[in-house]
């Protein structure tokens, strides 16, 4: 028996269905898991560069403003 036939006969067998089922789940949730960590880790990057962004600021604020007080 060729290994195609073998194949072809696994996937009509009744115990061999739930196998291959429960493999394209776990794929499904291992590819959702990998996007929403992805997800997380961008935001958390654009969270941080924001503070960053607005610690700058509120500094040269700051020192715009001590300058105008001392000059």
């Amino acid at each position: 028996m060729t290994r195609l036939k073998l194949i072809k006969e696994f996937l009509r067998n009744k115990r061999g269905s739930p196998l291959i089922e429960q493999g394209l789940l776990l794929g499904l949730a291992i590819l959702t898991i990998t996007i929403l960590i992805t997800v997380i880790l961008d935001v958390m990057g654009w969270s941080q560069g924001l503070f960053q962004s607005i610690i700058i600021q509120l500094d040269q604020l700051r020192q715009a403003f001590l300058g105008w007080i001392g000059g």
